[in-house]
């Protein structure tokens, strides 16, 4: 589905992590996202992929940022 173009969009997403890891064409829940590096992060919130395109990938987008900022945080205050 769109997962293909993702990297066009977003530069460190290769996949889309689903509910119970199934594919885009199997659910719209969107749980995490994997790195270039095979690295899974997952969301704080679920995403879902309905509606028009635009819409849920600017969720996504939001979420993403969320969601690294979380685990920015929690490595920094680990590491104080």
């Amino acid at each position: 589905m769109v997962e293909q173009y993702l990297g066009k969009c977003f530069e460190a997403l290769v996949k889309l992590y689903m509910v119970d890891g199934k594919s885009t064409a199997d659910t719209n829940l969107i749980c995490g996202m994997y790195s270039p590096e095979k690295e899974k992060v997952m969301f704080k919130s679920v995403v879902t992929a309905k509606n028009g395109v635009e819409q849920w990938l600017g969720l996504l987008q939001k979420e993403m940022e969320i969601s690294v900022k979380r685990i920015i945080c929690l490595g920094f205050n680990e590491w104080m």
